[in-house]
């Protein structure tokens, strides 16, 4: 046998095998294999407008719709002095805290509460924008976890306002029975996002609060602990809007409605 000869039955031989290894689809597995294909995804578009559904019937609010502005996002040199800020969770709400807190800038003896301050991003707006008559006053409160204190006290050093401010480090659910009641004009909560810990921080902020001051609720479509990898030391269970809506709904005969959005907004009419 030449070695042409030899080359082609090699040659056939491999052809032979190659064709019995490859998969024999003929047009009707083909096209039930696409069926199959179609009809997964189709339960998977079902699935995921089943949960957007759920989601969205979760966190519909309750309360009319009401915006004084829309949140949207502002330039991040917003602040007087060049304070060390790691993450921004507050810019974005500022054109709402300005319709909303724009009574009050400037005012004598203006009475101030934060709870959970972090490293001090509202609180130092606050100090810049709102609370800019000498006797204005502050006080925050909260837990510092890791190297959140020192970073914000550096930051209350900076301000040049630390005389106008008392920092209490203390979980808020105790820090706020120690208060006088009837005290604050406005009160922000923004501290732990388990729903006790939030409910109970509201009806403590409304003895708190004065006659027609203004209370804010950060978070209230929030739904962080719900989000798989969130870091959070939350349950996956908890999520400030049950509590905030829990608590307007008890309070409805003595609050009226400001701002509903990402942040809910009332006032203490009663």
């Amino acid at each position: 046998m030449s070695q042409m000869d030899a080359s082609g039955e090699r040659s056939a031989r491999v052809s032979l095998v190659g064709a019995a290894l490859r998969p024999r689809f003929n047009r009707v597995e083909f096209g039930v294999v696409g069926l199959m294909l179609a009809l997964a995804c189709a339960a998977l578009f079902r699935e995921r407008a089943r949960l957007d559904q759920v989601w969205a019937a979760a966190f519909a609010s309750p309360l009319r719709e009401v915006r004084l502005v829309e949140a949207a996002p502002v330039a991040s040199a917003i602040y007087g002095q060049p304070y060390e800020f790691t993450t921004d969770w507050f810019s974005v709400h500022v054109p709402v805290w300005e319709k909303a807190l724009g009574a009050y800038k400037g005012k004598p003896g203006v009475r101030y509460l934060e709870v959970g301050l972090y490293e001090g991003r509202s609180a130092f707006w606050m100090l810049e924008n709102i609370l800019t008559d000498p006797t204005a006053r502050m006080v925050g409160v909260d837990l510092f976890d890791g190297e959140l204190k020192a970073r914000y006290l550096r930051n209350l050093e900076l301000s040049g306002r630390a005389e106008q401010v008392e920092t209490i480090v203390e979980p808020s659910q105790l820090a706020m029975r120690g208060m006088p009641l009837n005290s604050f004009d406005i009160i922000y909560i923004d501290g732990s996002h388990a729903t006790p810990d939030v409910l109970e921080d509201a009806v403590l902020a409304y003895r708190l609060l004065k006659l027609g001051g203004t209370l804010i609720f950060d978070d209230y479509q929030w739904a962080g602990c719900l989000t798989p990898g969130k870091d959070t030391n939350d349950s996956e269970r908890d999520f400030p809007k049950a509590a905030i809506d829990a608590f307007v709904t008890c309070f409805k005969d003595r609050l009226e409605l400001i701002h509903n959005g990402d942040q809910l907004i009332v006032r203490k009419t009663l």
